[in-house]
C-alpha cells in the first residue's frame, strides 16, 4: 500500500484552493455567474483546508463581485468578514485594503462621511507600516471624499500629498 505524503497532500490542498480561487477571479469580468460559483467553491476548499488568509482573500473577491452587480449591500458583508479575518491575523497590509475597499462602496452608496473615516483609517495603516502604496490610495481616496463633502482646501491638501510621494518614488 503506497502512503501520501500528509505535507504533500496539504500543499496540493491549498494549490488547488487557490486554483479555484485565481480561477474565479479571472472569470469575475467575463463571466460572472461562473465567477461566483467559482469562488463559492474556492471558499469551501479554503474552509476545508483551514486556511483563513485564502478564506479573507476569497471573501474580498466575492465582495469584488457584488461590487460589479452593484450590490453594496452583500459586498459590504464580504468585505466585512474578510476585515474581521485579517483582524484576527494580525495582517496589517490585507487590514488597509480591506478598510480602504470598505471605503469605496460607502462612497458608492452615498455615505461619504464613511467613506472619508474608512479612508482616514487607511492612510494611518499605512503610515503605521510605512506602505506608500496604502498611503497613496488613501490620499487620493481621501481628496476625493473631501471633494464629495465640499472641503476643497482639505481634498487639494490630500491630492497635493500623494503627488508629492509619487514624485518621491519616482511613479509616474
Amino acid at each position: 500500500e503506497v502512503r501520501a505524503n500528509p505535507a504533500y497532500l496539504k500543499q496540493y490542498e491549498l494549490l488547488k484552493a487557490k486554483a479555484v480561487e485565481n480561477t474565479g477571479n479571472g472569470l469575475l469580468f467575463e463571466n460572472t455567474a461562473i465567477a461566483f460559483d467559482t469562488l463559492q467553491s474556492a471558499l469551501q476548499l479554503w474552509q476545508q483546508a483551514g486556511d483563513k488568509h485564502g478564506i479573507a482573500s476569497t471573501n474580498a473577491s466575492m465582495a469584488e463581485y457584488f461590487t460589479i452587480k452593484g450590490d453594496h449591500i452583500n459586498a459590504l458583508k464580504y468585505y466585512q468578514t474578510s476585515l474581521n479575518i485579517y483582524k484576527e491575523l494580525n495582517d496589517t497590509f490585507f487590514t488597509g485594503w480591506i478598510t480602504y475597499n470598505i471605503g469605496l462602496i460607502q462612497r458608492y452608496m452615498g455615505n461619504y462621511g464613511d467613506a472619508l473615516e474608512s479612508h482616514v483609517k487607511t492612510l494611518q495603516i499605512g503610515k503605521q507600516i510605512n506602505n506608500n502604496e496604502l498611503i497613496t490610495q488613501a490620499l487620493l481616496g481621501n481628496g476625493f471624499d473631501y471633494m464629495l463633502v465640499k472641503n476643497y482646501p482639505e481634498a487639494l491638501k490630500n491630492q497635493r500629498e500623494a503627488l508629492e510621494i509619487f514624485t518621491a518614488i519616482k511613479d509616474s
